[in-house]
């Protein structure tokens, strides 16, 4: 998960705090499947977008852009 734009320390702070928690997860995901921590955020990655509502925003290669 990511900022759009620069937001505040709290919502830096909260963004952070969430990606370490997920990182956490996909770590415990990737050692119970015995696969690579790399495959794991990427089927996750594809899974979040495909899920996304149109209209919101989405990073991919490019940068952030409207789904």
């Amino acid at each position: 998960m990511g900022l759009v734009s620069s937001g505040s320390g709290e919502a830096q702070a909260l963004t952070n705090e969430v990606n370490q928690k997920r990182c956490q997860a996909y770590e415990a995901i990737a050692r119970r499947n015995r696969t690579s921590m790399n495959a794991v955020e990427a089927l996750a990655g594809e899974k979040a977008v495909q899920n996304t509502k149109l209209g919101n925003v989405v990073e991919g290669s490019g940068g952030w852009a409207k789904k």
